[in-house]
């Protein structure tokens, strides 16, 4: 993902600091890192996921259903197109 280990770091020492992730060493090689969601971090995933899909939900009825037909269509094209390049 091109993201240095310091970033990496940064980003689970902020979500441990929330109590939406929990660290531990694992047990088989010590040098790897198990990152675990919390009771606390799934809800808010979820709260999340939810307030996501209401927006896309507003979106395409606002475009009413012969547009977020053709905008599906498009995003399928799209997925097609990126599933060819790898």
């Amino acid at each position: 993902m091109n993201i240095s280990s310091a970033r990496v770091a940064a980003a689970l020492n902020s979500l441990e600091e929330k109590e939406l992730i929990t660290r531990r060493i694992n047990v088989d090689d010590r040098r790897k890192i198990i990152v675990e969601l919390t009771p606390k971090g799934v809800e808010y995933l979820e709260e999340r996921q939810r307030e996501h899909f209401e927006r896309i939900k507003s979106i395409l009825v606002q475009l009413g259903e012969k547009d977020a037909k053709e905008l599906v269509r498009i995003l399928g094209r799209i997925a097609e197109v990126l599933d060819k390049r790898e």
